[in-house]
């Protein structure tokens, strides 16, 4: 049972792990509109998930749907790691947060090149 107490309890620092996750929902928001932009730009109509004759289009989609795979995990430990760990999860929340954004941006970028190389 929720209690006044209860976020007492959380630690000090806690505000680190909500503002890592609000930056988080802030880049799925951001690749989601790299899909609608690709979608308007290249002329992807609705409901086609994958373009059979686009493949800067389908790699935008990957990206995205590759990073919505993880996201619920992603939130969940960020948070119970948050109550224990506060700076360190917040760290390594924003270096999973960077590393989604190169891995969009290569596949982005690469799309008619070979997916065997990273882009850093």
């Amino acid at each position: 049972m929720w209690t006044n107490n209860t976020l007492q309890d959380l630690p000090r620092n806690f505000g680190y792990v909500i503002l890592t996750a609000v930056a988080s929902a802030f880049m799925v928001g951001y690749l989601a509109e790299r899909v609608a932009f690709a979608r308007k730009a290249l002329k992807v109509k609705y409901p086609t998930f994958y373009s059979p004759d686009n493949q800067l289009f389908n790699c935008s989609q990957l990206a995205h749907g590759n990073t919505l795979e993880t996201y619920p995990q992603f939130l969940m430990f960020l948070f119970i790691a948050g109550i224990g760990f506060p700076e360190a999860s917040s760290v390594l929340g924003a270096i999973c947060i960077v590393s989604h954004m190169s891995y969009a941006h290569g596949y982005y970028t690469e799309a008619k090149q070979s997916h065997t190389q990273l882009p850093y």
